[in-house]
């Protein structure tokens, strides 16, 4: 049994998601580029602010 919800807003336009390894994650693109940094505050258990729209 896993914890994740449905989403109530899915985009319609996504094909596909993949999981990656933490290491592999600046091989791929990531919009907006600010993200990676926080997923992977995230991943080391570091306190980081929480993403709520567009940077760019």
């Amino acid at each position: 049994m896993n914890n994740y919800k449905t989403p109530t807003n899915p985009d319609s336009h996504q094909v596909g998601m993949e999981w990656m390894h933490i290491n592999d994650l600046f091989k791929y693109r990531i919009y907006p580029k600010e993200l990676r940094k926080y997923i992977i505050k995230h991943f080391n258990n570091e306190k980081s602010p929480v993403y709520l729209g567009d940077i760019n």
